[in-house]
């Protein structure tokens, strides 16, 4: 995507692996809004996208959004149910983006 200077501007996208050590980069990065909103307001074209995480669907206790919060190995399957959901969901979303952002899984 062309900025208007011509540059070619900065796309992408993260998605963390849901275990407790790939997720808290990205809540540290979620709880720094005073930074965030300064960029979005200076023009700067920050999009950020929250998704729920469907564990009362998915048959998990409220909360139980990651590998770590099952109460039982038995719930394994019912967390993978949930994660294909907001998998589903994502690449939705990212069809319908029309540029090409780069994707970092971590």
């Amino acid at each position: 995507m062309a900025s208007p200077t011509g540059l070619q501007q900065l796309h992408f996208v993260l998605i963390p692996l849901m275990c407790p050590g790939h997720l808290i980069p990205m809540v540290d990065m979620v709880q720094a809004p005073a930074i965030i909103n300064r960029d979005i307001q200076s023009g700067l074209p920050i999009r950020i996208l929250k998704r729920r995480f469907p564990c009362v669907e998915a048959g998990l206790p409220e909360g139980c959004e990651n590998m770590d919060a099952l109460p039982s190995p038995k719930l394994s399957k019912n967390f993978f149910d949930a994660a294909r959901v907001v998998a589903a969901a994502n690449r939705e979303v990212l069809g319908r983006d029309k540029s090409s952002p780069e994707l970092h899984y971590f």
